[in-house]
């Protein structure tokens, strides 16, 4: 099995660096101001919604955590 030198492993390094040069040239475009504020309305409810959802989550796996020892350990039992 060959033996990595220096030089080879700086020249790995090297490649996997981005090159500035396409960086330098890439176009990115900005929609106007009011299609910006077109897709802000049409997605803010959506944004919202998520966050609350997300909130929701955590709530219920923090009520999770609790209540699942207890109902292993038989502390608390959940009738039919």
């Amino acid at each position: 099995m060959p033996r990595k030198t220096k030089r080879t492993l700086e020249k790995l390094k090297d490649s996997k660096k981005p090159k500035l040069q396409k960086l330098n040239n890439a176009y990115i475009l900005c929609p106007q101001k009011e299609i910006l504020d077109k897709y802000y309305k049409i997605t803010k409810r959506h944004h919202e919604m998520h966050i609350n959802l997300h909130k929701e989550i955590i709530l219920l796996n923090q009520i999770r955590k609790y209540i699942l020892p207890l109902l292993m350990n038989g502390q608390i039992k959940i009738e039919d």
